[in-house]
């Protein structure tokens, strides 16, 4: 019976010191927009947006622009995910929109849909960047409640970003659906406001992510100390 006691012991030992050796456990990680900027579709509006204003501290999308019914807005953000997700696998994506004023909402009307497009970037807005609207990977239906709006975003597409190795960079293109004639259709903080950027929350699992939370070897050594103590001192008061 005490032999049984001690073999119970080393195997649970042996357990506790090489749990956590397998795959990464699931994490999450948040990433802010490092880039953003506006993209014109100009008269004559064509669908085919040909050109980037060059102004990084705005994200919004007015549609038509000021003074110019005849074209429209799209804006774009990215983010750096560096190669921390390199080999992961992307469980989920949530992309987090902060309006620009207090108590305030994206202006996203009860007959507006805002679509959401992605694709790697390279960390500059550029004009191929306003022309991806294919690739839709998410939407904000209105009307917009004050405050922070949370989407879910198709985690395919930032597997793919990451599955690639052309660009740390993922990127997000928002447009309208349909197009009004004359209304600012959303309107979020930019990218100079740290805490209020456009935001991503991704959890994963497995490649290059945190390590699984292991015991130090003195822990170990302590806890297995502990046991075989207290094993021995079973197999004293065990009869015979």
């Amino acid at each position: 019976m005490a032999r049984l006691r001690i073999d119970v012991v080393a195997i649970a030992l042996a357990l506790c010191v090489t749990g956590g050796a397998g795959e990464a456990r699931a994490a999450s990680l948040t990433f802010f927009a490092v880039a953003s900027d506006r993209g014109i579709d100009s008269f004559p509006s064509d669908g085919v947006f040909d050109g980037v204003f060059g102004n990084p501290s705005v994200t919004q999308v007015t549609i038509p622009p000021a003074g110019d019914l005849s074209s429209a807005e799209r804006t774009a953000v990215e983010f750096n995910l560096g190669a921390f997700l390199s080999g992961t696998i992307i469980d989920s994506v949530t992309l987090h929109l902060q309006p620009q004023a207090a108590n305030a909402n994206l202006g996203v009307g009860a007959t507006e849909t805002g679509t959401i497009h992605g694709y790697t970037g390279n960390g500059t807005i550029e004009v191929a960047d306003m022309n991806v609207a294919s690739n839709l990977v998410g939407s904000i239906p209105g009307p917009t409640a004050d405050g922070q709006v949370s989407i879910s975003l198709l985690a395919s597409w930032l597997q793919g970003v990451v599955d690639s190795s052309a660009s740390p960079f993922a990127g997000l293109m928002f447009s309208a659906d349909p197009i009004p004639m004359a209304a600012t259709l959303y309107n979020f903080s930019g990218v100079f406001v740290v805490a209020k950027r456009p935001a991503l929350t991704v959890e994963f699992h497995g490649g290059d992510g945190p390590p699984p939370v292991v015991p130090e070897p003195g822990t170990l050594l302590l806890f297995g100390t502990g046991l075989a103590v207290a094993a021995m001192r079973r197999r004293k008061k065990a009869p015979g």
